[in-house]
């Protein structure tokens, strides 16, 4: 299942979720992980684009996170 919306009213990224219908009937509702912006500061990006973040497995990729609550 694929999906794509445009809303005009909006300029920024923010929070949404969804809310799904399992074929059980079940009604579930998650926050879309892509609503949330990177969590990447600028010496993060310096450091990865120097060549010097050494650490970088830590901060790209899939980790568990709270990100505002």
């Amino acid at each position: 299942m694929a999906y794509s919306s445009f809303i005009t009213k909006r300029s920024e990224v923010f929070r949404y979720q969804f809310r799904v219908t399992t074929p059980s009937g079940e009604m579930r509702q998650f926050f879309d992980p892509y609503s949330f912006l990177p969590t990447l500061g600028p010496q993060d990006l310096y450091l990865f684009n120097e060549g010097n973040e050494h650490r970088v497995h830590e901060k790209l990729g899939a980790h568990l996170r709270t990100v505002i609550g």
